[in-house]
């Protein structure tokens, strides 16, 4: 009787269908932020800007886990 590695072993296991989902969630996220790149670099420039500023409000988190400003 042989002794396979585990390396070998794993490459004969079916990957699991929550691995092609969350590939297909991934792709679906991806696309979406290049339709939207844009978007999201201005909201990031606006946020630096901002904070450069000192136009930011602090954030804590309460007893029961909620954010609120500081």
């Amino acid at each position: 009787m042989a002794i396979q590695p585990t390396s070998q072993w794993l490459q004969t296991q079916p990957v699991p269908d929550e691995l092609s989902e969350l590939e297909l969630e991934e792709k679906s996220w991806e696309q979406f932020y290049l339709a939207h790149r844009d978007h999201f670099r201005a909201m990031a420039r606006q946020a630096l800007e901002d904070y450069q500023a000192g136009r930011t409000t602090g954030i804590t988190i309460t007893e029961d886990g909620r954010l609120a400003p500081a």
